[in-house]
């Protein structure tokens, strides 16, 4: 067996190992955003649906500094059945109108980009916008019009696939590196989270908030985003409110040492507001312990009325950081 034969077979072997690394569904995350409550064939967003696309954007670009960047969002509209339409015409209404509500949603998300930091650069990771008519109901049956509403809406939908982390040196890197090694994660149990921006929609078919929070692991100076989306069990007024960035809370703790990455569990918030006096309190439920009551100022909210609920608390890969206070 010649030497070039052996060389040749060693290099694919390699080739073969790299690549199911990269190609490990593992690495990747799927996630979507959804705006629903349209009227029956209304394709222009409102006050509050402008709100939550805000907050969309607002996530796109904040991925693109994160080791899981978004690039690629797929705008897809869908429409309620045409049931006021001749049936011979109901399939072409249906895809009119959930195209239209893509395309207008696009638009819209390009507009709010080409305003933010960062991002006039990541307009072009937006898709081609796609109608999918009627084809995709989440109500099959609606028996109302607020059922009805879940179904006509538009969902943007990405993966968030982590970049590959930095290979060791050789020789290792002296020990007293790792402090400001992001993917060395220490574990402790006193945590301040904050605010990066967040939505209340108490007025929509299904209200719901969506929060995108920062904990910060104070003693081992890491960091890591996460997502809490919550069913509404109270209403604003007006029916909507925006969070933008807040300061961090005060210290809290959890009952077991944890890395800042895996908070993961059940959270419940509520939030009071009063012109420009408004906060929320959050507390969450995770295998390393509960935190509850920790409070937070969010600043200025359109929303003076009083809203809680509880949902999913989800660490966003790829996005520890060190951090060593402000």
């Amino acid at each position: 067996m010649s030497k070039t034969f052996i060389a040749l077979m060693i290099l694919l072997l390699i080739t073969a190992i790299f690549s199911s690394s990269y190609a490990d569904p593992n690495w990747c995350q799927d996630e979507e955003r959804e705006i629903n409550n349209y009227p029956e064939y209304g394709t222009k967003l409102d006050e509050g649906q402008m709100t939550r696309l805000r907050n969309i954007a607002a996530t796109i670009v904040r991925s693109q500094s994160s080791g899981s960047p978004i690039l690629t969002v797929n705008v897809v509209g869908h429409a309620d059945r045409a049931l006021r339409v001749a049936p011979d015409q109901r399939a072409a209404k249906e895809e009119t109108v959930s195209l239209q509500r893509a395309k207008d949603a696009k638009n819209q998300l390009v507009a709010i980009l080409g305003t933010l930091p960062g991002g006039p650069g990541v307009i072009s990771v937006i898709d081609t916008p796609i109608g999918a008519g009627a084809k995709n109901l989440k109500i099959q049956n609606p028996k109302n019009e607020s059922e009805m509403r879940l179904n006509r809406r538009v969902v943007f939908m990405w993966s968030r696939c982590l970049t590959p982390k930095r290979q060791p040196d050789i020789p290792p890197r002296d020990p007293s590196d790792y402090p400001d090694d992001p993917n060395n994660v220490p574990a402790g149990t006193r945590f301040k989270m904050k605010i990066l921006d967040g939505v209340g929609l108490s007025g929509a078919a299904s209200g719901f908030s969506y929060y995108s929070f920062l904990f910060w692991d104070v003693d081992n100076h890491r960091i890591a985003e996460y997502t809490y989306t919550a069913t509404i069990t109270g209403k604003g007024i007006p029916p909507f409110s925006e969070a933008g960035e807040s300061n961090w809370s005060e210290v809290f703790t959890i009952s077991k040492p944890a890395q800042v990455d895996q908070l993961e569990g059940l959270g419940h918030h509520a939030t009071g507001s009063i012109g420009a006096a408004s906060g929320l309190t959050f507390g969450f439920n995770s295998r390393y312990g509960a935190a509850g009551s920790t409070a937070i100022f969010t600043g200025p909210s359109k929303s003076i009325g009083i809203e809680g609920g509880n949902g999913p608390l989800k660490v966003t890969r790829g996005t520890v950081q060190v951090y060593n206070g402000p």
